[in-house]
């Protein structure tokens, strides 16, 4: 099995579901009478800014909705997630994904670990998938992914062939304002696709 765009647009719209539903359910929490974290938290899937909990997160949703197998920490490379389709009946991942959040304001900060974990998903004979967690206020996420995919392609961490997908962002409560409360933000997910079949 070729894990072409269709798949990678299939998993990208399953991880993106997986952070709506935890958004949901964290949003309920937070209302919860006297919860400690209201003040000093935003209300949703932006309260833990981890790649761990991203990937749990994920993974946890995967199991019940994805057609494939998905292994956590795959192989002597520790890939985040590995995607394994029962009918090659190898064993053997069609894909593998390396997580990164992507949060900061100037967004450069993490572009030197994105291109790490690049070369890391190089290593694997099949797809590599470098999915990237972003959270911005409502409207720049086009302009965010179109950027990012500029700057990776700058610095040497993608190559011609290499391409980045993303996913409608859904609304939340993230980015603090200048007053009480959290003002509006939306999250997003994109694939940075290496080594995808030809």
């Amino acid at each position: 099995m070729k894990f072409d765009d269709e798949h990678v647009r299939e998993f990208l719209h399953l991880a993106r579901a997986a952070l709506f539903a935890e958004d949901t359910f964290m949003k309920k929490a937070f209302e919860s009478p006297g919860n400690p974290y209201r003040a000093t938290t935003p209300p949703g899937v932006l309260w833990l800014e981890n790649e761990r909990y991203y990937q749990f997160v994920i993974a946890r949703y995967l199991v019940s909705f994805y057609s494939s197998r998905v292994e956590l920490e795959w192989g002597p490379e520790l890939y985040d997630l590995a995607i394994i389709e029962p009918a090659t009946g190898n064993g053997r991942p069609v894909a593998v994904v390396e997580i990164k959040r992507w949060f900061s304001s100037s967004g450069e900060p993490e572009l030197r670990g994105m291109g790490r974990d690049i070369d890391k998903l190089r290593k694997f004979q099949n797809t590599g998938l470098l999915l990237v967690i972003s959270s911005n206020p409502r409207g720049q996420c086009k302009e965010n992914a179109s950027w990012l995919e500029k700057r990776l392609r700058e610095r040497g961490a993608t190559q011609p062939d290499d391409r980045l997908l993303w996913e409608e962002p859904f609304a939340t409560q993230g980015l603090p304002r200048v007053t009480d409360g959290w003002s509006d933000s939306e999250v997003w997910v994109a694939a940075v696709v290496a080594n995808a079949p030809k």
